[in-house]
């Protein structure tokens, strides 16, 4: 995976350029403001936990399922779980990110369905039969594809209510916005790559480059580690599983903490 993934972003690194892009000094410049956002530090640190044990089920569902089942059951079956599993993170991308997230706002679909993927971790403790341990699995699919098509949708939309970016000085590629109208998720990120190189302009691109950065890094970091600590609890009977749902729980709280702190309890979409 990882072989496949340096081979392919290779022209990627080699051809792409932002054509407004600044010129580059030699001091390295770190936006520390972000420490002061409340909401997108508990929306990092929620990202954090749940991508911590997220990949769980990815990676030792084969590994835990003659550990689940007490019985005979085909040797094709551990396969033919982990297949059945990433297949139904597809469904999730094309019906919640159209059809739920435009109505309730990324951050409030994502929420509910980082709970719902920790249940299904506790649910494959639990789990003594081969159809209640499809069933399960498709319910994990389903859930953790949901959490994998938004994350990234949600930290656009945060960042949309809290930048308000003139339109003369950042023009949009879909002509829809108008001047200081606050931007959707889509049209945030889409504003800052075709940003000209106004000095108000760079501001707003380095701030958004900055957090972009902040959360990929927290992202892969605790897919990273998450992976090796399950690991070591796999050879038990609750241990990886109670491992990956805790972690993704805990996520679930802080999201929740995350839209408390930036809208409250108001059903604000968001």
């Amino acid at each position: 995976m990882a072989l496949i993934s340096f081979i392919t972003l290779i022209p990627a690194y080699i051809t792409l350029r932002d054509p407004g892009q600044e010129r580059r000094t030699a001091k390295l410049a770190i936006d520390w403001t972000i420490l002061h956002d409340s909401p997108f530090v508990l929306l990092l640190a929620g990202l954090l936990f749940t991508f911590l044990g997220l990949f769980t089920g990815f990676f030792y569902l084969p590994t835990l399922t003659p550990l689940l089942l007490h019985h005979p059951h085909p040797p094709s079956l551990p396969s033919s779980l982990l297949i059945l599993t990433n297949a139904l993170t597809i469904p999730p991308s094309l019906l919640i990110l159209p059809v739920f997230a435009p109505h309730l706002g990324a951050l409030n679909t994502l929420t509910p369905l980082t709970l719902l993927t920790s249940f299904t971790f506790f649910l494959f403790t639990s789990t003594t039969s081969t159809t209640g341990l499809i069933m399960v699995t498709c319910a994990y699919g389903v859930c953790a594809g949901g959490v994998l098509a938004l994350f990234l949708l949600a930290v656009g939309e945060l960042m949309a209510a809290t930048t308000r970016i003139p339109e003369p000085f950042l023009p949009s590629p879909l002509g829809t916005q108008t001047a200081g109208r606050e931007k959707d998720a889509v049209g945030i990120w889409m504003d800052v790559l075709h940003a000209s190189s106004e000095g108000r302009t760079i501001a707003c691109r380095k701030e958004a480059r900055c957090r972009l950065g902040v959360l990929l890094a927290t992202v892969v970091v605790a897919g990273l580690v998450g992976m090796p600590l399950a690991g070591t609890m796999v050879g038990g009977s609750v241990g990886a599983q109670a491992f990956g749902g805790g972690c993704v729980l805990l996520g679930g709280v802080l999201f929740v903490g995350t839209r408390v702190a930036k809208v409250g309890w108001t059903g604000v979409k968001v």
